[in-house]
């Protein structure tokens, strides 16, 4: 059953009400690519950019003659304040930080040497970091050098203390502070994770390297008074923070976890994607929100790719996930800083706004345009539950990037790389400086005059659940709508604990409640559905509680083998009935509320099963019964002459029977004499109960009485306890058997046999005199 709530909400596209301007926008770059890389904005508006410069590069009314990294300070109207240029073709500037005192920092990556203000940079043949201090007029305060060949920076940022922060990577053993940091996987090849903390000064105070023997990356920081946001990659699926490892749900997927202000993880998520993820951006909102971009791939990263956007909750809860569809984002996985080139965030009070160069058809929600150039640079606006704002597009005619974001107030500065031969921003163009369409950079300023909050505009808002509960059991409570940011539920006014949840299970009764972005600017009228018992329902309710059936199962736990087993569950017209026997046994119909089983088979224990279905409900119950099978005597009778002798199993008790007859004199003898001609069978019964009775053997009684010779009388015959020996020669040994030829004992010089210790049966004596042996029967009774 589904709870639909309809609303409707306006979508004004009035420009008076919604709306978006350009105020200026500056470009520079001479003959070969140049590139934006960084941007940041401070408390006074002016916003600073930095990236990479080749010779003949034009900033403001400075012209720079050599390769190299550059910094520049725009005023609010876009005025060049100052400009600087230092380091060689390989030198890049990466990211911008401003701190409390407007101090400027500037972390970027470089390889071959270079000097600044006498600061010497030696190099090397691969990437290393470099950091520097400006203050807010330009001035270089202090300068130096992190980690050596194969040491990249992605990020910094500024916490509340003035400490500095530093995001990214190394792939070969680096020496900072007192420690030497090794990289777990293939040195040169694979990469750990980088976050250094630094005093204002400088000064290395801590440093983290998470990572497996694989291939990860840190791209983006963001930190707020509740602790240090990451944003990166994880190749691989065992990762290793300080003392925890974690386990990635598989490999390669974009990442965003959580550090305290005192360097504890807090939390860590992926962005969990069918194939490949990447997590290039992260910022965070007035509301201590982490809301982080990531490159989203479902089949060939180089084909099939989206964008996510993610927000989550300050203590890692994923709040949602809007994916923007854009058929032709190709450039696939790209590591590095022009990996953290892809996309980039920014927040301003509870919205966020997104960048990025796109191309092909692009499509989110109410928002979609088709690009012109190979790609065109998109600005889309997000509110807080991520409902698209509006879009602006800067198009040419070639391959435009918007890389970069910054924001203050309402003021928006977009920076990013384009190639054709002229761009524009609504009724704002600028021209291609090389001449021959290679890349320049740019910045614009964007304000925001928004004046309302424009709401998904929502026709059937589900919430999702079943008409019946069986009793006992859990069913899912689910709202079908991406938008449905934050949530509240209660039961009888009392709240679940499942804030922020989409899916619920419940199983008890009560009136239940769902608030859904109560505290946004696009809050839903509460939605709440009513949980009664069969007997309690009424035209109110909306999920019925239906009772069980009874699948009680009786019947005996233990059964002998060979038994045939009654099991029963109770009856009901309305219940439908499945037993579940082992296929080896043979049984009655498995459909009725009883059964019966042949127990043919030797095991120790059989389990089994009922399900009992109530039709009208649709309620199912399921019992089980764990039989013990004990086993019957095994009873084999053999014979010799008139002697009888039983083989069966241990501790069995006994009864002879001849011709049906029951012979008392006989219990629990293992062996006798038959005294008349006939059929004699045995009937045991074990130490469980079990009985079997034997195969029936029939003996032609040969004469069975005192043995008298000429020189010998034994008596009595059959004996009790002792035998009466008379002997005219004394003999030399005595030896008594049983009938299977086992001594049982032996007598020397004597002529009264004790045998009152031996159980009842047929016994042999052996009477040894000169070279003779003479043999008798013996019954003992």
């Amino acid at each position: 059953m589904r709870k639909i709530l309809t609303f409707l909400m306006p979508i004004f596209l009035l420009n008076n009400l919604y709306c978006q301007e350009y105020k200026w926008t500056f470009s520079a770059g001479a003959w070969v690519d140049d590139s934006a890389i960084g941007l940041e904005s401070d408390s006074d508006s002016n916003v600073y950019l930095t990236g990479h410069l080749n010779f003949g590069t034009t900033i403001g009314d400075t012209t720079f003659n050599d390769w190299g990294a550059y910094l520049v300070k725009f005023s609010n109207t876009g005025i060049v304040k100052w400009a600087t240029s230092f380091g060689t073709s390989d030198t890049f500037g990466v990211d911008i930080a401003i701190d409390s005192d407007g101090n400027v920092y500037l972390a970027g990556l470089y390889a071959g040497p270079f000097i600044i203000e006498g600061i010497i940079f030696p190099g090397g043949s691969q990437s290393r970091i470099f950091l520097m201090k400006f203050n807010n007029n330009g001035e270089l305060i202090w300068a130096k050098s992190i980690g050596n060949n194969n040491t990249y920076v992605n990020a910094i940022e500024i916490d509340s203390d003035n400490n500095i922060f530093l995001g990214g990577n190394f792939q070969n053993s680096i020496s900072i502070g007192d420690s030497i940091y090794t990289v777990r996987g293939q040195s040169g090849f694979d990469s750990d994770m980088l976050l250094i903390k630094l005093s204002s000064d400088g000064e290395v105070l801590s440093v983290k390297n998470p990572g497996s023997t694989s291939v990860e990356f840190i791209y983006d920081l963001s930190i707020n008074s509740d602790g240090i946001y990451v944003a990166g990659h994880l190749g691989g699926s065992t990762i290793e923070f300080d003392s925890l490892v974690y386990n990635s749900p598989k490999n390669n997927l974009g990442c965003i976890f959580k550090y305290s202000h005192s360097g504890e993880l807090e939390w860590i998520n992926t962005i969990n994607a069918p194939l490949f993820s990447e997590s290039y951006s992260v910022t965070t909102n007035m509301d201590g929100e982490a809301i982080v971009a990531s490159l989203w791939s479902e089949g060939n990263f180089y084909v099939d790719n989206k964008i996510s956007i993610a927000k989550f909750s300050a203590n890692g809860k994923l709040l949602n996930n809007q994916l923007i569809n854009n058929s032709g984002y190709p450039d696939g996985y790209v590591e590095g800083i022009f990996g953290r080139k892809r996309m980039d965030l920014t927040s301003n009070d509870r919205c966020v706004y997104f960048s990025a160069g796109l191309t092909g058809n692009f499509n989110i929600d109410h928002l979609s345009f088709n690009s012109i150039g190979e790609k065109d640079i998109a600005i889309i606006k997000f509110n807080e539950v991520g409902y698209p704002q509006w879009l602006t597009v800067g198009q040419g005619t070639d391959n435009d990037e918007g890389l970069r974001l910054s924001s203050i107030g309402n003021n928006i500065y977009v920076a990013g790389d384009y190639a054709s031969s002229h761009l524009s921003f609504d009724d704002l163009t600028i021209n291609n400086n090389s001449g021959n369409n290679d890349k320049d950079f740019f910045l614009t300023k964007l304000t925001d005059t928004t004046s309302i909050i424009l709401c998904p505009d929502i026709d059937s808002l589900q919430v999702t659940y079943p008409s019946i509960i069986c009793e006992g059991d859990s069913v899912l409570i689910s709202i079908d709508n991406s938008y449905a940011t934050y949530t509240k539920w209660f039961r009888n006014e009392e709240s679940l604990n499942y804030d922020n949840e989409k899916q619920i299970f419940i199983k008890e009764e009560g009136i239940y409640k769902v608030l859904i972005n109560e505290n946004s600017r696009c809050p839903v009228p509460e939605i709440t559905f009513y949980v009664d018992r069969m007997q309690n329902q009424d035209e109110n309710t909306d999920i019925t509680i239906y009772a069980k059936p009874q699948a009680n199962i009786e019947g005996t736990e233990t059964v002998c083998l060979g038994e045939t087993l009654f099991l029963s569950t109770p009856s009901d017209d309305n219940y439908i009935y499945s037993w579940i026997v082992p296929e080896m046994l043979t049984h009655s119909d498995t459909t009725g509320h009883s059964i019966e089983i042949e127990m043919t088979v030797k095991k120790d224990s059989m389990v089994f099963y009922v399900e009992v279905l109530n039709e009208l409900s649709g309620c199912m119950s399921v019992d089980s019964l764990t039989v013990n099978i004990n086993p019957t005597p095994i009873l084999s009778l053999h014979k010799l002459n008139n002697s009888i002798w039983l083989q069966s199993s241990y501790n069995d008790s006994v009864i002879w029977y001849f011709d049906g007859n029951e012979l008392p004199e006989f219990a629990n003898c293992q062996s006798i004499e038959a005294t008349h001609t006939g059929y004699y069978y045995v009937k045991g019964t074990n130490v469980h109960g079990c009985e079997s009775v034997s195969d029936s053997i029939y003996i032609d009684v040969i004469s069975i009485g005192e043995n008298i010779e000429s020189d010998l009388i034994i008596y009595p015959n059959p004996v009790g306890d002792n035998i009466v020996l008379y002997l005219t020669l004394p003999p030399s040994k005595i030896e008594l058997t049983d009938v299977s030829g086992a001594l049982v004992k032996t007598f020397y010089n004597e002529s009264i046999l004790s045998i009152s210790e031996l159980k009842k049966g047929l016994y042999i004596l052996k009477i040894h005199s000169d070279n003779a042996v003479s043999t008798f029967k013996i019954i003992k009774k």
